[in-house]
Protein backbone atom coordinates (compact mmCIF):
# COMPACT_ATOMS: atom_id res chain seq x y z
CA UNK A 1 0.00 0.00 0.00
CA UNK A 2 2.67 2.16 0.82
CA UNK A 3 4.56 1.88 -2.45
CA UNK A 4 1.39 2.57 -4.27
CA UNK A 5 0.83 5.29 -2.37
CA UNK A 6 4.41 6.45 -3.53
CA UNK A 7 3.97 6.10 -6.94
CA UNK A 8 0.77 7.87 -7.36
CA UNK A 9 2.69 10.84 -5.54
CA UNK A 10 5.12 10.53 -7.60
CA UNK A 11 2.79 11.27 -10.70
CA UNK A 12 0.68 14.47 -8.21
CA UNK A 13 3.76 16.04 -8.12
CA UNK A 14 4.66 15.27 -11.95
CA UNK A 15 1.17 17.15 -12.22
CA UNK A 16 1.66 19.97 -10.69
CA UNK A 17 4.82 20.55 -11.98
CA UNK A 18 3.81 20.09 -15.47
CA UNK A 19 0.02 22.00 -15.90
CA UNK A 20 0.99 24.51 -18.29
CA UNK A 21 2.11 21.29 -20.78
CA UNK A 22 0.46 18.15 -22.48
CA UNK A 23 -0.09 15.36 -20.09
CA UNK A 24 -0.84 12.26 -21.64
CA UNK A 25 -2.20 8.92 -19.60
CA UNK A 26 0.74 6.67 -21.19
CA UNK A 27 3.46 8.97 -19.91
CA UNK A 28 1.97 9.44 -16.25
CA UNK A 29 1.26 5.21 -15.93
CA UNK A 30 4.44 4.76 -17.21
CA UNK A 31 6.32 6.92 -14.96
CA UNK A 32 4.22 4.59 -12.06
CA UNK A 33 5.40 1.82 -12.94
CA UNK A 34 1.46 0.65 -13.82
CA UNK A 35 -0.11 0.24 -17.10
CA UNK A 36 -2.57 2.40 -18.00
CA UNK A 37 -5.96 0.39 -17.14
CA UNK A 38 -4.27 -0.27 -13.78
CA UNK A 39 -3.02 2.88 -12.89
CA UNK A 40 -6.34 4.89 -14.16
CA UNK A 41 -8.06 2.23 -11.25
CA UNK A 42 -5.49 2.75 -8.35
CA UNK A 43 -5.61 6.51 -9.50
CA UNK A 44 -9.16 6.85 -9.20
CA UNK A 45 -9.26 4.70 -6.25
CA UNK A 46 -7.01 6.92 -4.32
CA UNK A 47 -7.29 10.51 -5.47
CA UNK A 48 -11.20 10.43 -5.66
CA UNK A 49 -11.56 11.35 -9.29
CA UNK A 50 -9.83 9.84 -12.81
CA UNK A 51 -6.19 11.20 -13.93
CA UNK A 52 -7.57 13.07 -16.99
CA UNK A 53 -10.11 14.65 -14.47
CA UNK A 54 -7.51 15.40 -12.01
CA UNK A 55 -5.27 17.15 -14.64
CA UNK A 56 -8.32 19.17 -15.53
CA UNK A 57 -9.10 20.39 -12.16
CA UNK A 58 -6.15 21.50 -11.40
CA UNK A 59 -5.38 23.69 -14.42
CA UNK A 60 -8.42 25.26 -13.89
CA UNK A 61 -7.94 25.87 -9.87
CA UNK A 62 -4.12 26.93 -10.70
CA UNK A 63 -5.95 29.76 -13.17
CA UNK A 64 -8.71 31.06 -11.04
CA UNK A 65 -5.85 32.01 -8.71
CA UNK A 66 -3.81 33.77 -11.18
CA UNK A 67 -6.99 35.57 -12.45
CA UNK A 68 -8.17 36.77 -8.96
CA UNK A 69 -4.36 37.64 -8.49
CA UNK A 70 -4.95 40.16 -11.53
CA UNK A 71 -4.34 38.14 -15.05
CA UNK A 72 -6.61 38.13 -17.75
CA UNK A 73 -8.86 35.44 -18.17
CA UNK A 74 -7.46 34.74 -21.81
CA UNK A 75 -3.78 35.34 -21.17
CA UNK A 76 -4.52 32.50 -18.39
CA UNK A 77 -6.65 30.30 -20.16
CA UNK A 78 -3.46 30.12 -23.21
CA UNK A 79 -1.47 29.55 -20.12
CA UNK A 80 -2.79 26.37 -18.94
CA UNK A 81 -3.53 24.60 -22.55
CA UNK A 82 -6.74 26.13 -23.27
CA UNK A 83 -7.00 27.15 -27.25
CA UNK A 84 -9.55 29.62 -26.85
CA UNK A 85 -11.29 31.76 -24.03
CA UNK A 86 -14.64 29.62 -24.92
CA UNK A 87 -13.21 26.48 -23.78
CA UNK A 88 -11.42 27.05 -20.99
CA UNK A 89 -15.18 28.77 -20.43
CA UNK A 90 -17.18 25.62 -21.12
CA UNK A 91 -14.23 23.94 -18.72
CA UNK A 92 -14.85 25.94 -15.80
CA UNK A 93 -18.78 26.25 -16.05
CA UNK A 94 -18.44 22.16 -16.08
CA UNK A 95 -16.17 22.14 -12.80
CA UNK A 96 -17.39 24.98 -10.80
CA UNK A 97 -20.75 25.55 -11.91
CA UNK A 98 -20.78 29.23 -12.84
CA UNK A 99 -18.44 31.68 -14.67
CA UNK A 100 -15.23 32.48 -13.55
CA UNK A 101 -16.48 36.37 -13.03
CA UNK A 102 -19.37 35.11 -11.27
CA UNK A 103 -16.93 32.64 -9.29
CA UNK A 104 -15.03 35.62 -8.12
CA UNK A 105 -17.52 37.71 -7.24
CA UNK A 106 -18.14 34.81 -4.32
CA UNK A 107 -14.83 33.69 -3.49
CA UNK A 108 -11.32 34.67 -2.61
CA UNK A 109 -9.43 31.57 -4.04
CA UNK A 110 -7.04 30.32 -2.01
CA UNK A 111 -3.36 29.73 -3.45
CA UNK A 112 -3.45 26.02 -4.55
CA UNK A 113 -1.53 23.49 -2.92
CA UNK A 114 0.04 20.21 -3.55
CA UNK A 115 -1.93 17.11 -2.66
CA UNK A 116 0.18 15.10 -0.14
CA UNK A 117 -1.42 11.00 0.10
CA UNK A 118 1.06 10.78 3.18
CA UNK A 119 -1.34 13.58 4.61
CA UNK A 120 -4.39 13.29 2.95
CA UNK A 121 -5.35 10.56 0.67
CA UNK A 122 -8.77 9.17 1.74
CA UNK A 123 -9.20 12.00 4.55
CA UNK A 124 -10.49 13.76 1.95
CA UNK A 125 -13.20 12.03 2.16
CA UNK A 126 -13.60 10.84 5.39
CA UNK A 127 -15.74 11.21 8.55
CA UNK A 128 -13.79 13.63 10.06
CA UNK A 129 -14.18 16.04 7.29
CA UNK A 130 -17.58 15.37 6.82
CA UNK A 131 -18.42 16.04 10.38
CA UNK A 132 -16.55 19.73 9.55
CA UNK A 133 -18.54 19.96 6.35
CA UNK A 134 -21.64 19.81 8.41
CA UNK A 135 -21.38 22.98 10.96
CA UNK A 136 -21.70 24.78 7.37
CA UNK A 137 -25.78 23.23 8.14
CA UNK A 138 -25.70 23.72 12.02
CA UNK A 139 -25.51 19.71 11.68
CA UNK A 140 -22.11 18.79 12.79
CA UNK A 141 -23.44 16.85 16.22
CA UNK A 142 -25.71 14.38 13.99
CA UNK A 143 -25.13 10.70 13.39
CA UNK A 144 -22.80 10.16 10.26
CA UNK A 145 -22.21 6.91 8.68
CA UNK A 146 -21.21 5.17 5.52
CA UNK A 147 -23.88 4.69 2.83
CA UNK A 148 -23.70 0.70 1.23
CA UNK A 149 -24.53 0.39 -2.53
CA UNK A 150 -27.94 -1.85 -2.33
CA UNK A 151 -26.98 -3.91 -5.40
CA UNK A 152 -23.08 -4.56 -4.97
CA UNK A 153 -22.92 -4.13 -1.08
CA UNK A 154 -19.71 -1.67 -1.79
CA UNK A 155 -19.55 1.49 0.28
CA UNK A 156 -19.94 5.09 -1.05
CA UNK A 157 -15.93 6.85 -0.86
CA UNK A 158 -17.71 10.17 -1.36
CA UNK A 159 -21.14 10.17 -0.22
CA UNK A 160 -22.73 10.05 3.76
CA UNK A 161 -25.95 9.30 5.53
CA UNK A 162 -26.27 12.15 8.04
CA UNK A 163 -29.63 11.00 10.53
CA UNK A 164 -32.36 9.08 8.61
CA UNK A 165 -33.26 11.88 6.44
CA UNK A 166 -30.06 13.09 4.64
CA UNK A 167 -27.23 12.49 2.53
CA UNK A 168 -24.10 14.50 2.22
CA UNK A 169 -22.07 14.48 -0.77
CA UNK A 170 -18.64 15.35 -1.18
CA UNK A 171 -16.68 16.92 -4.22
CA UNK A 172 -13.88 18.57 -5.25
CA UNK A 173 -15.37 19.63 -8.26
CA UNK A 174 -18.25 22.02 -7.17
CA UNK A 175 -19.88 22.41 -10.86
CA UNK A 176 -20.91 18.60 -10.55
CA UNK A 177 -22.73 19.37 -6.83
CA UNK A 178 -24.12 22.63 -8.54
CA UNK A 179 -25.67 20.33 -11.49
CA UNK A 180 -27.26 17.63 -8.99
CA UNK A 181 -28.63 20.48 -6.99
CA UNK A 182 -29.87 22.14 -10.14
CA UNK A 183 -31.19 18.97 -11.61
CA UNK A 184 -32.56 17.71 -8.41
CA UNK A 185 -34.66 20.76 -7.62
CA UNK A 186 -35.82 21.01 -11.39
CA UNK A 187 -37.63 17.46 -10.90
CA UNK A 188 -39.16 18.08 -7.77
CA UNK A 189 -40.62 21.26 -8.71
CA UNK A 190 -42.80 18.68 -11.25
CA UNK A 191 -43.88 16.73 -8.22
CA UNK A 192 -40.86 14.14 -9.02
CA UNK A 193 -39.22 12.19 -6.09
CA UNK A 194 -35.94 13.89 -5.89
CA UNK A 195 -32.58 14.43 -3.61
CA UNK A 196 -33.78 17.87 -3.17
CA UNK A 197 -30.79 19.94 -1.52
CA UNK A 198 -30.90 22.13 1.59
CA UNK A 199 -29.06 25.34 1.49
CA UNK A 200 -26.52 26.51 4.10
CA UNK A 201 -27.44 28.53 7.26
CA UNK A 202 -27.74 32.57 6.61
CA UNK A 203 -27.98 31.99 3.24
CA UNK A 204 -31.08 30.55 1.32
CA UNK A 205 -29.34 31.16 -2.44
CA UNK A 206 -26.46 28.84 -1.80
CA UNK A 207 -26.01 25.18 -1.97
CA UNK A 208 -22.33 24.51 -1.70
CA UNK A 209 -20.29 24.23 1.73
CA UNK A 210 -16.33 24.24 1.24
CA UNK A 211 -13.61 22.72 3.79
CA UNK A 212 -10.09 23.35 1.93
CA UNK A 213 -10.75 21.92 -1.63
CA UNK A 214 -13.72 19.98 -0.79
CA UNK A 215 -16.94 20.96 -1.72
CA UNK A 216 -20.13 19.68 0.01
CA UNK A 217 -23.77 19.33 -0.68
CA UNK A 218 -26.50 18.35 1.95
CA UNK A 219 -29.70 16.76 0.00
CA UNK A 220 -33.05 15.17 1.29
CA UNK A 221 -32.53 11.29 1.06
CA UNK A 222 -35.11 9.70 -1.19
CA UNK A 223 -36.91 7.10 0.51
CA UNK A 224 -38.26 3.71 -0.74
CA UNK A 225 -36.63 0.33 -1.67
CA UNK A 226 -34.47 -1.07 -4.65
CA UNK A 227 -36.61 -2.79 -7.01
CA UNK A 228 -36.30 -5.50 -9.26
CA UNK A 229 -38.42 -6.80 -12.33
CA UNK A 230 -40.26 -9.41 -9.87
CA UNK A 231 -41.25 -6.47 -7.21
CA UNK A 232 -42.87 -5.06 -10.33
CA UNK A 233 -44.61 -7.59 -11.72
CA UNK A 234 -46.00 -8.41 -8.15
CA UNK A 235 -46.89 -4.63 -6.95
CA UNK A 236 -50.53 -4.73 -9.08
CA UNK A 237 -50.72 -8.56 -7.48
CA UNK A 238 -51.19 -10.39 -10.45
CA UNK A 239 -48.31 -10.86 -12.01
CA UNK A 240 -49.60 -11.48 -15.52
CA UNK A 241 -50.80 -7.85 -16.16
CA UNK A 242 -47.59 -6.22 -15.57
CA UNK A 243 -49.17 -3.72 -14.04
CA UNK A 244 -46.20 -2.73 -11.83
CA UNK A 245 -44.35 -2.38 -14.77
CA UNK A 246 -46.67 -0.34 -16.86
CA UNK A 247 -46.54 2.32 -14.13
CA UNK A 248 -42.28 2.47 -14.02
CA UNK A 249 -42.51 2.73 -17.20
CA UNK A 250 -45.05 6.06 -17.16
CA UNK A 251 -42.54 7.42 -14.90
CA UNK A 252 -39.18 7.26 -16.87
CA UNK A 253 -41.73 8.98 -19.76
CA UNK A 254 -42.34 11.75 -17.18
CA UNK A 255 -38.91 11.84 -16.36
CA UNK A 256 -37.82 12.27 -19.98
CA UNK A 257 -40.41 14.99 -20.59
CA UNK A 258 -38.69 16.85 -17.55
CA UNK A 259 -35.43 16.51 -18.30
CA UNK A 260 -36.18 17.65 -22.39
CA UNK A 261 -37.60 21.02 -20.86
CA UNK A 262 -34.09 21.40 -19.04
CA UNK A 263 -31.32 23.39 -20.68
CA UNK A 264 -28.74 20.58 -20.74
CA UNK A 265 -25.68 22.91 -21.87
CA UNK A 266 -23.99 22.69 -18.47
CA UNK A 267 -23.72 19.16 -18.51
CA UNK A 268 -20.85 17.08 -19.12
CA UNK A 269 -21.06 14.58 -21.82
CA UNK A 270 -19.19 11.43 -21.06
CA UNK A 271 -17.99 9.63 -24.07
CA UNK A 272 -18.94 5.91 -24.62
CA UNK A 273 -15.98 5.39 -27.35
CA UNK A 274 -13.48 7.35 -25.56
CA UNK A 275 -14.29 5.16 -22.42
CA UNK A 276 -13.90 1.68 -24.09
CA UNK A 277 -11.05 2.55 -26.41
CA UNK A 278 -8.70 3.83 -23.82
CA UNK A 279 -9.51 1.78 -20.75
CA UNK A 280 -12.30 -0.83 -21.38
CA UNK A 281 -10.88 -2.70 -24.25
CA UNK A 282 -7.06 -2.44 -23.18
CA UNK A 283 -8.45 -4.48 -19.89
CA UNK A 284 -10.29 -6.71 -21.70
CA UNK A 285 -7.23 -7.51 -23.69
CA UNK A 286 -4.71 -7.13 -21.21
CA UNK A 287 -6.41 -9.51 -18.73
CA UNK A 288 -7.42 -12.30 -21.49
CA UNK A 289 -10.74 -13.12 -19.51
CA UNK A 290 -13.04 -12.51 -22.66
CA UNK A 291 -12.12 -14.34 -25.70
CA UNK A 292 -12.23 -11.63 -28.24
CA UNK A 293 -12.35 -12.15 -32.06
CA UNK A 294 -8.72 -11.07 -33.22
CA UNK A 295 -10.56 -8.55 -35.69
CA UNK A 296 -13.12 -6.98 -33.01
CA UNK A 297 -10.80 -4.34 -31.95
CA UNK A 298 -10.09 -3.37 -35.70
CA UNK A 299 -13.52 -3.36 -36.22
CA UNK A 300 -14.99 -1.26 -32.92
CA UNK A 301 -12.37 0.61 -33.57
CA UNK A 302 -13.32 1.82 -37.39
CA UNK A 303 -16.93 1.37 -37.23
CA UNK A 304 -18.38 2.16 -34.33
CA UNK A 305 -16.06 4.87 -33.69
CA UNK A 306 -17.24 6.68 -37.13
CA UNK A 307 -21.27 5.61 -36.02
CA UNK A 308 -20.61 7.20 -32.29
CA UNK A 309 -21.44 10.72 -33.64
CA UNK A 310 -24.30 10.24 -35.29
CA UNK A 311 -25.94 8.98 -32.30
CA UNK A 312 -28.81 10.50 -30.66
CA UNK A 313 -28.13 12.17 -27.32
CA UNK A 314 -30.02 11.12 -23.63
CA UNK A 315 -29.34 13.47 -20.79
CA UNK A 316 -28.96 10.50 -17.35
CA UNK A 317 -29.59 12.34 -13.91
CA UNK A 318 -28.00 9.27 -11.54
CA UNK A 319 -27.91 9.39 -7.80
CA UNK A 320 -26.49 5.90 -6.71
CA UNK A 321 -26.58 6.85 -3.03
CA UNK A 322 -30.31 7.27 -2.30
CA UNK A 323 -32.77 4.06 -2.92
CA UNK A 324 -35.34 5.03 -6.06
CA UNK A 325 -38.88 4.03 -5.60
Amino acid sequence: MKETLARIQQTLDYIEDNLKTEISPQELSALAGFSPCHYSHLFTKTVGMAPGQYVNSRRLCRAIYEIGKGKSVLDAALEYGYETHAGFYRAFYREYGCSPTAYLKRHRPAKPYRIRLDQEGKLLFSIRNARKMLAAWGMEKCEIRDIYYEGSGQVSEHDFQVGEEWVLKLSPSPGRLSRHAELSMALDGEGMAAAVPMPVTGDEQEYLAQEGTLFGLLCKRIQGERMDGKMLLKQSGKETENHGACAFGGLIGRLHEILARLDCSFCEESNLYDEVLSWALPAVQEKKEISLPENFAAEYIGGFGSLYRKLPRQLIHRDMTGKHT
